[in-house]
């Protein structure tokens, strides 16, 4: 957030997610070090590639708007957290809509693993089981 705008291969980040279907979750760091003129910018600039896109943000405020884009993440909106590890700003928010998003199917037994009597692989699940203490 505090260079105002997005830079490097993140376009190409969201364009790849975007054309496979993979929900996404954008958080704009470094916002402590922002001021609010680079804040609206980076936002700015975030709402504008996504709109090219084809995908609907919204943008998390607070607790219940975490709930909300948990709800509407796998209807396409992609939602966006403002986000600062020194201060820790936005980080139970994002916590909270890990948490909160519902788990996705398993994926079904194929015809081949039936009759080869193999077991159907589980879906990929990624757990967050530690993370690095704000610092001071």
């Amino acid at each position: 957030a505090n260079r105002g705008e997005m830079r490097g291969m993140v376009h190409e980040h969201l364009v790849v997610a975007h054309a496979l279907a993979i929900p996404t979750i954008i958080c704009l760091t470094k916002c402590d070090m922002a001021s609010e003129d680079q804040l609206n910018s980076a936002l700015l600039d975030v709402k504008q590639f996504m709109k090219k896109l084809g995908s609907r943000t919204l943008v998390v405020k607070d607790a219940n708007d975490a709930v909300l884009a948990a709800e509407r993440i796998l209807q396409g909106y992609s939602p966006i957290f403002m986000c600062s590890a020194v201060t820790g700003a936005m980080v139970p928010e994002l916590k909270l809509l890990l948490n909160v998003l519902s788990r996705r199917p398993l994926l079904k037994e194929s015809e081949e693993s039936k009759a080869t009597a193999q077991p159907a692989q589980p879906a990929l699940q990624i757990q967050i089981d530690e993370f690095f203490p704000q610092v001071p």
